[in-house]
């Protein structure tokens, strides 16, 4: 029998990510969670890949883009989509 682990992330999910919390970072960000593509192992580390739209303004989005972010970001970072 095969085990799965789910990502702690969702599709719709708006994650405050610091610059260290995920990979090649820009600075801090808003990001807005598109697709959950898998959980990797980084520097012996589960981190997630995902592709979102960054968002720095109230209904203000950038391009899409692939980011991976540390699984245990996700702990502090996600807010829910309603």
């Amino acid at each position: 029998m095969t085990t799965h682990v789910l990502p702690p992330v969702r599709c719709g999910d708006l994650l405050q990510l610091r610059d260290e919390d995920y990979l090649f970072g820009r600075g801090d960000i808003w990001l807005r969670v598109l697709t959950v593509y898998e959980i990797r192992t980084v520097r012996g580390k589960p981190w997630i890949f995902l592709r979102g739209r960054t968002i720095w303004a109230p209904r203000a989005a950038k391009p899409e883009h692939d980011v991976l972010v540390k699984s245990e970001a996700m702990l502090t970072s996600r807010r829910r989509s309603s």
